[in-house]
């Protein structure tokens, strides 16, 4: 129970993260492309509803593993880890959900780029832009390239898993077993690469980071650095 306990928290909040990483791409995707009409109905309300229901999905998506008909680990098993856990049927559709929302983000950041680059390119070819309005698209493309950063290390670091997990119920190789645990860790640590990639190219990411951090006597320095 204790096994199945951790491994829920940790694929719940694994999900959480995939499913709000999704979201964002869409919601930058949304603004991009309707700017003018995606402040009418993407408001703080609605932002909350979307929050609250990917935690209450991904809580009800993986609480199934609790049941002895989704579960087949023992002590015996090995180690715990998901597809040593949840039966082959089940697993997989978690596994198609993680599928899912990476092609959902990878297909919303190609359109993300493609729609900044050639609405760029039709602004530099048409007017002047003041200099408040070159700091703003300034911002808007560091806003995009920061995206596009996330979802590409998402993919880096989910790929090889979602990849190798497909084959998982037919290996029991132990150096393929051994393998098969570093890339799920692998993926585990995307969950820590996001916010420093947040505070290392955005100066209130950063602020609020060192503010976490108790670092408050470092803000100045950074500041001046930045």
């Amino acid at each position: 129970y204790l096994c199945t306990a951790r491994t829920f928290i940790v694929v719940v909040l694994l999900g959480v993260s995939i499913f709000h990483l999704a979201v964002i791409s869409l919601l930058r995707f949304i603004t991009i492309q309707w700017p003018m009409q995606h402040a009418r109905f993407l408001t703080s309300f609605t932002l909350k509803v979307i929050a609250v229901i990917m935690w209450m999905y991904a809580i009800f998506l993986n609480h199934f593993m609790f049941f002895d008909k989704f579960n087949t680990w023992m002590p015996d098993t090995g180690s715990c880890l998901i597809y040593y856990i949840a039966v082959p049927g089940y697993f997989k559709i978690i596994q198609w959900h993680v599928i899912l929302f990476m092609i959902v983000c990878l297909i919303s950041s190609i359109m993300i780029g493609y729609i900044a680059w050639k609405q760029s390119k039709k602004i530099a070819q048409v007017i002047v832009l003041s200099d408040a309005n070159k700091e703003k698209l300034k911002t808007e493309k560091k806003y995009t390239k920061t995206l596009l950063l996330i979802v590409g290390l998402f993919l880096i670091t989910f790929l090889p898993f979602s990849i190798f997990s497909s084959f998982r119920f037919d290996i029991d190789s132990v150096w393929l077993q051994s393998f098969g645990l570093f890339i799920s860790m692998f993926g585990f640590c995307n969950s820590a690469m996001n916010p420093w990639v947040y505070a290392l190219r955005h100066q209130t990411f950063r602020h609020a980071m060192l503010r976490t951090l108790k670092c408050s006597g470092t803000t100045t320095s950074v500041t001046s650095a930045s």
